[in-house]
């Protein structure tokens, strides 16, 4: 992955979600199993809001790094 890629959060692996600002291991795996319970995907940025230890507060850090791709067909 490029520096300068934005990481997809409805692709990344724990591993790669670490690399965003405020994202512990711990969450990453969080963010990981909430995508696999709604349908391997996140719709919405405010869904990241409801994973239990998600820093809120650097969400707009988060959405300067990352992007929110819906498969082909979903959503």
């Amino acid at each position: 992955m490029e520096p300068t890629e934005k990481i997809d959060l409805n692709t990344a692996s724990a591993k790669h979600l670490t690399v965003l600002p405020g994202i512990p291991v711990n969450v990453a795996k969080k963010i990981v199993a909430f995508r696999k319970r709604h349908g391997g995907i996140i719709h919405d940025w405010d869904e990241l809001l409801k994973v239990n230890g998600f820093p809120g507060d650097r969400l707009e850090e988060i959405k300067a790094r990352a992007v929110l791709r819906l498969p082909s067909g979903k959503g």
